[in-house]
């Protein structure tokens, strides 16, 4: 079973993609609705993919040919890159981008509609460095839409294993 990742930064369209490809009969998707697996974040991780097969129980699925994960947590830290690569060697990777300012917009509209941001725009944007609960600083507003400065280790071990897709709405009038 062929594993594949999408990864990307929030409001990009990550969660969209992974909804639309679970519906093909052939994916298993290990991602629940309310939560990211996050599976190589934090201290312990799948260190093989049949470690990675096992955690997921993946050989109850054997008539599946494709195992999809998706974690915006994942592209922003080289170690996650470095991880999955020695875990799962063929493995493949999506990169979900957007257009940046608008990535940035909807990140921080969507943050204070949930109540994690109590800060204007213009002051939210300054202050990026405030202490955070969750597994990225998702206060860096516009650091996680420069997504040159984190492709550059994911293309550096995927190579061609990794595909950017470029995701945008366009408003019709």
């Amino acid at each position: 079973m062929k594993k594949i990742f999408i990864i990307g930064a929030q409001r990009s369209g990550t969660t969209f993609l992974n909804q639309v490809l679970n519906l093909h009969d052939s994916v298993i998707g290990i991602n629940n609705d309310s939560e990211e697996p996050k599976t190589f974040i934090g201290d312990e991780w799948p260190t093989s993919e049949t470690d990675y097969d096992l955690k997921y129980e993946l050989e109850l699925f054997r008539n599946k040919n494709y195992c999809l994960e998706k974690s915006t947590s994942y592209y922003e830290n080289w170690y996650v890159a470095e991880r999955i690569k020695n875990s799962i060697s063929d493995a493949k990777i999506i990169f979900i981008a957007r257009n940046p300012y608008e990535r940035m917009k909807s990140n921080y509209r969507f943050s204070k509609k949930n109540g994690l941001e109590s800060l204007d725009l213009k002051d939210a944007l300054m202050q990026t460095n405030r202490k955070y609960k969750t597994s990225v600083n998702p206060y860096r507003y516009i650091n996680r839409s420069l997504y040159s400065s984190h492709l550059i280790f994911w293309k550096n071990i995927f190579h061609d294993n990794l595909k950017i897709v470029l995701f945008e709405f366009k408003k019709s009038i």
